[in-house]
């Protein structure tokens, strides 16, 4: 019933990358022991540089300007960022998946596309994911589609990877115009669109001023249909705040999951603490 811990830091991507491997611990805990507390002490007594900065002071540091030590919440944070790069980019191999890019007239486009090659199809299956999320929310979903045809799962403009520019005009029908440009870059003349939340609106958008290129459409929860006013958005406007995209920590990732789920997933802290 013991856990052995084999190098729990390689590096990290995007906000910086260690330019030495830390040493191999030699740690063993119970699997009741939590295991912060562990990688806290065990990284507190060595040095890793990332970006420019020393992570932890070791017990016999000869460091001298302690205003370059990153505090060990910052490696635990970028330690989750990591995990959860990883987490993401396993869904995306089990689900057949792979990473391109298309450069529009208004900018860089990143999408998810199947490993058969959608470049090379003129009919696919396209996903829109809801506001504030991206691409990767669909991973596990695609898993178990039929795959009679090619898989383009894009992360809409101001989202994702996607080019974020606050002078782009981001409503409906703009995102419909910049997916029709992404399709027709693709070579793609027919889609079987399937949309969620913001996504489903963007679909119904594009199936009503363009109707020979959706094929099909599917909606799941598509935004822009009340029959009165929903919970939140009467509190939003008694409030003046929306749970579902003001996020400034784990807590309140928690509460937009209670909103939006019926049955919240476990997710660990670390994680978590990453996604928000």
């Amino acid at each position: 019933g013991h856990i052995q811990l084999v190098n729990v830091v390689q590096g990290f991507g995007g906000r910086g990358r260690l330019v030495r491997h830390l040493p191999k611990p030699n740690l063993s805990f119970k699997k009741d022991t939590p295991c912060r507390g562990i990688l806290r002490s065990w990284v507190s007594s060595r040095v890793a540089r990332c970006s420019g900065f020393v992570v932890g002071v070791p017990l016999n540091s000869n460091v001298r300007n302690h205003k370059d030590t990153l505090p060990v919440s910052t490696l635990l944070n970028r330690f989750g960022d990591y995990l959860l790069e990883k987490a993401l980019a396993s869904e995306c191999k089990q689900a057949g998946l792979v990473s391109a890019s298309a450069q529009l007239s208004f900018g860089n486009v990143e999408y998810l596309r199947s490993k058969n090659g959608a470049e090379h199809s003129s009919e696919a299956i396209v996903l829109l994911h809801g506001a504030a999320a991206d691409k990767t929310s669909w991973a596990r979903f695609a898993k178990h589609l039929n795959r009679k045809f090619p898989l383009v799962i894009p992360d809409l403009p101001g989202h994702g990877k996607s080019i974020a520019d606050i002078n782009l005009n981001y409503s409906i029908n703009a995102q419909a115009e910049r997916l029709k440009e992404l399709l027709s870059t693709l070579g793609i003349k027919r889609v079987h669109l399937i949309g969620n939340s913001m996504g489903g609106t963007i679909a119904i958008h594009l199936a009503s001023t363009s109707p020979n290129l959706v094929a099909s459409l599917v909606l799941i929860d598509a935004a822009g249909f009340e029959a009165s006013p929903s919970w939140l958005r009467q509190h939003v406007a008694h409030t003046g705040i929306n749970p579902m995209i003001e996020l400034r920590d784990a807590s309140d990732y928690k509460t937009m999951m209670r909103i939006g789920m019926e049955t919240p997933p476990y997710i660990p802290g670390i994680i978590l603490s990453a996604l928000a």
